[in-house]
């Protein structure tokens, strides 16, 4: 799971550096406050939502609308929602930093605490892997590029330095990562040069270290790794007038990949969904926001206000072109079986609420 607003600064330096066109902007929500950048949202069955974000972790009623804290006095480092039967798992950071494992069920009632003999790094970073086969659950941590794999008695059984991608840059830093499919990792790495960043997809296998790079355009993204072992990449982005000239940027003109879904084991694109998304007019920006929710993705154009969903695994929509919701709102499920669409509307501090909008046969 990760860490879907923009680490990069907004700079604005006048001289010859500087072209007009749509540039690199925000990956996470490019138009308001909906949600942050490390929110993540999963589907408890048909009723409920696990939303992860400013490392919390609250579940909330599909129906009612009612937001649930899971653990208050801890820091959330990872969110998982298993089925069969549905359970939460959160890892978070303990007493003297010693890594935590605490499984609720779907009613939000906790059933069992562990803790590990494995303490994270400073300014570190814990994603949690599910026990699969004959794999017992395993726990990474991440500090700076290296990565560190434990047993769940603590031992630690391998690590993974991620190398530089160039020397081109003056910094070279991980966004985002995801390995709950082990022993695949998935590594978003940036690096910082002259008014612009650079993002990449790594996948690394971890038996034999091999990496396959995906090609992307160079805008950050969002990894997740679904129940299938399939990895989710989407981004999120708004054109801007003003764009250093060696920044990379997205062209109104041209079909942009929004969302693609990736075989973990060989790095190929399995869906690619692609829209055209035109530039803003005057007061609206142009651009678009990507949610994905389980095996549902959702895309708003920004220019227009139109919302689609989409299959992850198909590139036949849902439904497309609706304009029927909240432009803050923030996509938080879809029930296949009712065709009901929700959405979460939250504003300062007044009471969450839900929007459900349901989708004619």
């Amino acid at each position: 799971m990760k860490s879907p607003i923009s680490k990069m600064a907004i700079a604005f330096v006048l001289g010859t550096s500087l072209v007009m066109g749509p540039r690199i902007s925000f990956a996470a929500d490019p138009s308001s406050n909906a949600f942050s950048d490390n929110s993540l949202t999963s589907s408890i069955g048909n009723s409920k939502s696990l939303l992860q974000e400013k490392e919390r972790a609250k579940m909330v009623d599909l129906n009612s609308g009612t937001l649930q804290t899971l653990i208050k006095d801890r820091k959330v480092l990872d969110a998982h929602v298993l089925s069969n039967p549905s359970k939460i798992v959160l890892l978070t950071e303990g007493t003297s930093h010693r890594i935590e494992k605490h499984v609720y069920d779907q009613n939000g009632k906790q059933l069992s605490r562990t803790i590990y003999k494995v303490s994270l790094p400073d300014q570190g970073e814990a994603r949690w892997a599910a026990p699969s086969g004959k794999v017992k659950e395993r726990i990474m941590t991440r500090h700076a590029n290296r990565f560190t794999l434990y047993e769940a008695a603590g031992k630690a059984v391998s690590s993974y330095s991620v190398p530089a991608k160039s020397k081109l840059y003056e910094h070279i830093g991980i966004d985002d990562w995801d390995f709950s499919a082990y022993p695949y990792l998935a590594v978003e790495q940036v690096g910082q040069r002259t008014m612009a960043e650079d993002y990449n997809v790594q996948i690394i296998n971890l038996y034999n270290k091999s990496v396959t790079e995906l090609k992307t355009l160079p805008i950050n993204k969002k990894l997740d790794i679904d129940s299938r072992g399939h990895l989710n990449v989407w981004s999120s982005y708004r054109y801007e007038e003003v764009i250093p000239a060696n920044a990379a940027h997205a062209d109104p003109a041209e079909k942009q990949s929004f969302h693609t879904l990736y075989s973990i084991s060989t790095g190929k694109a399995l869906n690619n969904h692609k829209l055209v998304f035109p530039a803003g007019t005057a007061g609206r920006t142009g651009g678009w926001e990507t949610q994905v929710v389980g095996d549902t993705v959702y895309v708003r154009d920004l220019s227009t206000g139109k919302w689609s969903l989409y299959p992850s695994n198909r590139s036949t929509p849902i439904v497309s072109d609706r304009t029927d919701a909240t432009q803050d709102a923030r996509f938080v499920g879809y029930v296949s079986e009712s065709k009901t669409v929700y959405f979460l509307l939250q504003e300062g501090t007044a009471a969450a609420k839900i929007q459900k909008i349901i989708l004619k046969s």
